[in-house]
């Protein structure tokens, strides 16, 4: 099974996205593309449906196998989301241009 998601489409401003949620994905892969000069964003997991408690999770560039709590660079990255029940993008900064972020999360 695959879920689908955009968590953002050509964005110009901070801001958090919309909660994909998980019901079977072991990975979820992210890429993020634009022409903002500069970005900042978090992947944000919660493992309970009733909580909005979201934390902070680490993926890996997948270009150069770097581990990251943020993305700052265009690229596609891995996040472990096993047992992670609701996920969120976070924009902390972005400057010059648009960010597009999209997001699969399939079986592990």
């Amino acid at each position: 099974m695959i879920n689908e998601m955009r968590f953002f489409d050509e964005a110009t401003s901070t801001g958090v996205s919309k909660t994909m949620i998980n019901t079977k994905g072991g990975i979820l892969t992210i890429q993020a593309t634009g022409t903002a000069t500069t970005f900042e964003f978090t992947v944000l997991g919660c493992v309970n449906l009733e909580s909005n408690l979201f934390e902070p999770i680490k993926g890996i560039n997948i270009s150069d196998f770097s581990l990251a709590e943020t993305v700052k660079a265009n690229g596609i990255y891995e996040y472990d989301i096993s047992g992670i029940r609701q996920l969120r993008v976070n924009i902390s900064s972005i400057d010059g241009g648009t960010l597009t972020v999209m997001g699969i999360s399939k079986e592990g």
